[in-house]
């Protein structure tokens, strides 16, 4: 009878045991998982070669987080502080991998050596030191005026197969430029285009090749004519 007495006993330990034993092993399975599904890797496409040591120092402190538990509108708004991003893609990769695409602002000329213009004629400061082409100069407030300027002028010179290097309004009104043969030209004040496009004409008479426009400066400031001199003189 007494052992009869003691069998629940015996039972209530035997499962409460199980019920110990269970909890330990899917305590350990959940930690085990939760392990697995931390962030490992990043992979970052679409930056700049010069921007990437940046991406991946802000990236760095999302390593070790749980991968469905990361705040990726956060890490969006993150990202999109940095003044040449203009816009991000985040995608979590089961288990551990975060991919970050980046779409970098399209830089489309420097502005006074320290800030870059957009596609939307933005101007923006140039996280990085770098040089872009075209480089435009010129007073504060008129980025907008000069990048203008450039794209008419890129067209004026295009059947040269020649671009603009750099484009500068000074600040009396004077313009000039340096095209890509490194031929510098003195546009004045007035009848800028009208200027250049009849510099155009006459170009290959007056430089036979490329070449040999190198290191020169035309001055187009003359009513009938331009004076052709090497830089410098």
């Amino acid at each position: 009878m007494q052992k009869l007495k003691s069998l629940p006993q015996t039972y209530l330990w035997g499962t409460l045991s199980l019920v110990f034993f269970l909890l330990i092993y899917f305590s350990w399975q959940g930690m085990n998982r939760s392990r697995r599904l931390w962030i490992s890797k990043v992979v970052i496409s679409g930056a700049p070669a010069a921007e990437e040591a940046t991406l991946e120092s802000a990236l760095q402190s999302y390593l070790q987080q749980n991968i469905l538990h990361l705040n990726l509108h956060k890490l969006q708004k993150t990202l999109l502080s940095y003044a040449w991003v203009a816009d991000t893609q985040l995608q979590r990769v089961w288990p551990n991998t975060l991919m970050v695409t980046i779409y970098p602002q399209q830089l489309l000329a420097q502005w006074n050596n320290s800030d870059a213009i957009n596609a939307y004629g933005e101007l923006f400061p140039l996280q990085v030191k770098r040089t872009l082409s075209p480089q435009l100069y010129g007073p504060d407030g008129q980025a907008v005026k000069i990048f203008a300027m450039y794209q008419q002028i890129a067209l004026l010179v295009a059947p040269l197969s020649l671009q603009v290097s750099s484009l500068r309004l000074n600040e009396t009104g004077d313009w000039s430029l340096t095209l890509s043969n490194q031929l510098k030209i003195q546009l004045g004040a007035q009848d800028i285009l009208t200027r250049l496009q009849r510099f155009v004409k006459v170009y290959v008479k007056v430089f036979p090749n490329n070449q040999a426009a190198s290191g020169r400066t035309v001055d187009l400031r003359y009513p009938n004519g331009m004076a052709v001199s090497r830089r410098g003189h």
